[in-house]
């Protein structure tokens, strides 16, 4: 069992700022790497640190090239600010470029209402060892250009776009003006 205590160290935040991030839809690792920051600055008591990759990586257990990749969102964001080597967190969250709680969720799919188009899904790499699996096995059987279709068509069918309810598009369209329009 874990002895946290807070005479061992604590990181002081103002609970404005807290309840600001809750309302924010930010990835596993955009929230990992901000949190880190966040320790790394106000948990030393300053607004500011110069900060390398590895000491983020080892702290987040994030690897260090997906580090650099989540900053630079988050700088995109306004989350962060940067002068010269030293970062630090934009306190002033009326400044972050983020959209806030304005996100639909319909059977675990969220919809962001930023008029960008959804992107594909891609494949992960246990996916695509999976399916090369299945390729192989398939492949290795007697009816192999049966199979190899079957398993083109079932490819096919899990990128088919998937039509929105009636429901969710008129959500939609209060959230976003002109959505639906030509």
């Amino acid at each position: 069992m874990a002895d946290v205590q807070i005479e061992d160290g604590y990181t002081k935040i103002a609970n404005e700022l807290l309840e600001a991030l809750l309302k924010i839809n930010l990835s596993n690792y955009e929230f990992r790497v901000f949190m880190a920051i966040l320790r790394k600055t106000y948990g030393y008591h300053k607004k500011g640190d110069w900060l390398s990759l590895s000491q983020l990586s080892k702290l987040t257990g994030i690897q260090t090239p997906n580090i650099c990749r989540t900053v630079k969102k988050l700088m995109a964001k306004n989350m962060l600010i940067k002068n010269g080597k030293i970062t630090g967190i934009q306190k002033d969250y009326d400044h972050w470029n983020i959209i806030h709680t304005d996100s639909i969720q319909i059977d675990n799919t969220i919809i962001q209402a930023d008029n960008k188009k959804l992107s594909i899904q891609t494949d992960t790499k246990e996916r695509k060892k999976l399916i090369q699996k299945k390729r192989s096995n398939a492949l290795n059987g007697a009816n192999r250009e049966k199979e190899w279709n079957r398993i083109k068509e079932k490819r096919e069918d899990d990128y088919k776009y998937t039509p929105i309810p009636e429901e969710a598009k008129e959500i939609i369209k209060r959230i976003i003006p002109g959505y639906g329009k030509k």
